[in-house]
C-alpha cells in the first residue's frame, strides 16, 4: 500500500497481482485511487461462475469486479480485474498481461536459485551492491542465453526492458 501513496505517478499503470494478493480491501483502495488491476485468483473462490467466461459480481464491499476464466494447456486460470470493459480489455488483452507478469516471475526465480548472495565476501555497502548488480547481470544473460530458444522472443525483450527499467528508476 506504500507504493500507492502518490496515485499520479500510475495513472497509466495496471497492478499485476498473483493468488495471494487477492483481498477485497486491496482491491477497494486501488480503486479508490483511480488505479487499475489484475489479480488471479484460485479456483475454489465462491466469486467465479464456473459456466461462463466473463462475468461481473459486487463485492460484499458494494465494488464491482469483473471475473475472467481463460484455459491454457487445458488448465483453467480465473483473474479478477476492475477493467470493466471487455471491449477495450478483452479476455485476450488480460490473459496477455498477466502472462506478461509470469515471465518476470520465472526470470525472478531463475535469478534467485543462480545469485550466490551468501558467498559475498564485501563488507562495505558500495562493494556489496556491485557483487550483487554483477551476479544479477551474469544471471540475465545467462537466463536470456538459455530462455531464447525456448521461448518466443518478445518474451525475452519484456524480461530485459523490465530490468533496465527496473535500474533506471531504482525500482
Amino acid at each position: 500500500m506504500d507504493l500507492i501513496k502518490d496515485p499520479s505517478r500510475y495513472q497509466n499503470t495496471i497492478f499485476v497481482f498473483d493468488r495471494g494478493y487477492f483481498s477485497e480491501e486491496l482491491f477497494e483502495s486501488i480503486q479508490k485511487k483511480g488505479l487499475f488491476f489484475i489479480c488471479r485468483m484460485r479456483k475454489n473462490s465462491l466469486l467465479i461462475n464456473h459456466n461462463k467466461d466473463d462475468t461481473k459480481v459486487k463485492l460484499k464491499n458494494g465494488n464491482d469486479v469483473r471475473i475472467v476464466t481463460y484455459t491454457i494447456d487445458e488448465k483453467e486460470y480465473y483473474m479478477s480485474t476492475n477493467l470493466m470493459d471487455n471491449q477495450k480489455h478483452s479476455i485476450a488483452t488480460i490473459k496477455s498481461i498477466y502472462n506478461d507478469r509470469w515471465n518476470v516471475e520465472e526470470l525472478f526465480k531463475f535469478v534467485k536459485s543462480n545469485l550466490s548472495l551468501n558467498s559475498i565476501e564485501e563488507s562495505q555497502e558500495e562493494n556489496v551492491l556491485k557483487s550483487i548488480y554483477s551476479n544479477v547481470i551474469i544471471s540475465l544473460i545467462s537466463y536470456l542465453f538459455t530462455t531464447l530458444n525456448e521461448k518466443p522472443k518478445s518474451a525475452s525483450k519484456k524480461i530485459l526492458r523490465y530490468f533496465l527499467r527496473s535500474k533506471k528508476t531504482g525500482s
